[in-house]
């Protein structure tokens, strides 16, 4: 019989069985920020919840609106954002997003799930937080991947890539003045993104026609050019002005020194040059070397020098006018003989009544 003042149909409840609890060892969590790059020494596991135990607890999540078509069903990257924080401190989905939640987790690296966790990293997080999330979205859209010929959500597709798109050029950004191991690291994310853009453009291969992936890429590219036009217009640097710049006289007046000085070096030396000395047969062509002998007059020009064909014609009406015939014995030398006097004889003696040329 209960006690006076307790009714009899009020039962006693037993204290709740503790709730079963996935638990994430060596996670990023557990990583010092000085190794927050060495991936290598990080090992995670997800066991999952055995069918006898009770449920495990679950991150909040905001369902996706009603009547909404592929990939609309899915969460959006901030919501996937917010799952993958809450699995990362032993907080799973529900069932239904628990496989897709596994795998990603289990696929990011330190730094992502340092940035996940609000951690502070050496380099701005919050292009890497992005990433993630459009990591945890593309594999959840492409877990519920609808048959062929399903209507598609353009839109919601194309926002998806347009996000890809703007975080990688974000962390390209983050990456022009990064450190070796930062830059590692971002490498890292980008290359994990680009491969989530390329699975989800062939997914769509997949279900939607021709046309609707064609126009849905033929977008991208327009916005993706205009992504990297405005990156590239936030990072140019106008030049620093200094003020009117000053002329560096000093250097101007050392210059104008040199040049004239140089100009009267080379006017010296060319005002003073050496001269080949004048022939001594009157008349000779420039440039030849003369000499007068009993025999006659012998005019010779130097090797490499050309006897100008008229000072030679001149220099012969000169001689023929003195009652001389100039005679060419080897090429380019001359010697000047008395007109009509016989060719020379072998030897190269004229005879001895023989006069030599007049002069």
């Amino acid at each position: 019989t209960p006690p006076a003042g307790v009714p009899a149909a009020t039962p006693v409840r037993a204290p709740a069985a503790p709730t079963a609890r996935a638990e994430v060892t060596a996670d990023a969590g557990d990583v010092a920020l000085d190794t927050i790059f060495e991936d290598e020494g990080i090992t995670a596991s997800f066991p999952s919840a055995p069918a006898s135990s009770a449920p495990a607890q679950t991150a909040p999540s905001q369902p996706p609106a009603a009547g909404a078509i592929w990939p609309g069903t899915t969460l959006s990257a901030a919501d996937g954002l917010s799952v993958v924080r809450a699995a990362l401190n032993g907080l799973w989905p529900e069932q239904s997003l628990r496989p897709v939640t596994e795998r990603v987790v289990a696929s990011l690296s330190a730094p992502e799930k340092g940035a996940a966790q609000g951690k502070k990293l050496p380099f701005d997080a919050a292009p890497v937080r992005q990433a993630v999330g459009l990591r945890w979205q593309v594999a959840a859209v492409l877990d519920s991947l609808p048959p062929v010929g399903s209507p598609i959500d353009q839109g919601a597709v194309q926002a998806i890539l347009v996000g890809i798109d703007e975080v990688l050029a974000d962390l390209k950004v983050v990456s022009d003045d990064a450190g070796p191991e930062t830059l590692r690291a971002l490498e890292g994310v980008r290359h994990a993104l680009v491969k989530e853009a390329i699975d989800l453009t062939e997914a769509l291969q997949q279900v939607a026609p021709a046309g609707v992936v064609e126009e849905i890429t033929t977008s991208r590219k327009a916005r993706r050019t205009h992504i990297e036009a405005r990156t590239r217009v936030i990072r140019a640097s106008a030049p620093v002005d200094d003020g009117p710049r000053q002329i560096p006289w000093g250097l101007v007046v050392l210059l104008v020194v040199v040049a004239v000085g140089a100009a009267a070096y080379h006017g010296y030396r060319y005002v003073n040059r050496p001269r080949p000395a004048p022939s001594s047969v009157a008349g000779a062509p420039s440039g030849t070397v003369g000499a007068v002998t009993p025999a006659g007059k012998v005019v010779a020009a130097p090797a490499g020098v050309k006897v100008d064909p008229k000072e030679l014609e001149s220099f012969r009406n000169l001689e023929k006018a003195k009652g001389n015939e100039v005679r060419e014995i080897l090429p380019n030398t001359f010697v000047v003989v008395p007109a009509g006097s016989p060719p020379e004889k072998p030897g190269g003696r004229a005879p001895a009544n023989e006069q030599g040329a007049k002069p």
